[in-house]
């Protein structure tokens, strides 16, 4: 074989090997740099949620998370985006009962301290309410919904102690004089803005985890029917 042939035909396979390949490494590196950005991101996330931060600033946090972790599935990432967005989620009902625990170890004389701390409790239940919806509904598998759903009843169990706890006057839920709300108000507050809105979250999984489990019963039975050839239509 001519030399010059045998160096174009070398030089035609190398272009076509490239042209197979690049996408490949392209999208290899698309995803690990995503993947990358995901993780300071949900770090800058958590850190704002343990720290208190602007409620405002945790939401754009969220948006840009979700559009980054969008990205890296589109560059071929396996993750269900429910699954992931609701570790930031599980941070916050964490941190409600960091500060729940604080509340009660704040001396009853120091009002301003106990009210701010509630305040702070009752703003991260309102949070994380928000933050569990969002999971749901980017949620695309039963399995991600289960796992969203067991964080959740978690945290219902949190607060409904802590209402607990206001409505039994239990140690350091109680007040001094005038200086906090009744106990019986302080529960009313827990179940308004903490009891009611993650028990209707959980109510949407069930009936999320419903739809996909009816719609693959019914892909089932559609595959079932057609592997089993026509004959089953005219039993």
């Amino acid at each position: 074989m001519d030399r010059r042939v045998l160096i174009v035909i070398v030089v035609v396979v190398l272009v076509v090997v490239l042209a197979v390949a690049f996408p490949y490494f392209a999208n290899a590196y698309t995803r690990s740099s995503a993947l990358s950005r995901c993780a300071e991101l949900e770090a800058q996330l958590a850190t704002l949620r343990t720290q208190g931060g602007d409620a405002n600033t945790a939401n754009q946090l969220q948006i840009q998370l979700e559009q980054c972790y969008g990205r890296a599935k589109d560059a071929g990432a396996t993750l269900d985006l429910g699954a992931v967005l609701v570790r930031d989620c599980a941070t916050a009902a964490r941190q409600m009962q960091l500060e729940f625990t604080h509340y009660r170890s704040t001396e009853y004389s120091d009002s301003l301290k106990r009210n701010n701390t509630r305040s702070t409790i009752l703003r991260l239940c309102e949070d994380a309410a928000a933050c569990f919806n969002r999971s749901v509904e980017r949620a695309e598998s039963s399995g991600a919904l289960r796992e969203i759903k067991q964080i959740v009843v978690s945290a219902i169990a949190d607060t409904i102690a802590r209402r607990q706890c206001y409505q039994n006057d239990e140690p350091g839920c109680g007040r001094f004089a005038l200086s906090e709300d009744h106990g019986n108000d302080k529960a009313a507050q827990e179940t308004a803005r903490c009891v009611q809105p993650l028990e209707r979250v959980v109510e949407s999984i069930n009936a999320k985890i419903a739809r996909l489990d009816a719609a693959a019963a019914a892909t089932q039975t559609t595959t079932a029917a057609l592997t089993a050839g026509p004959g089953v239509f005219l039993a």
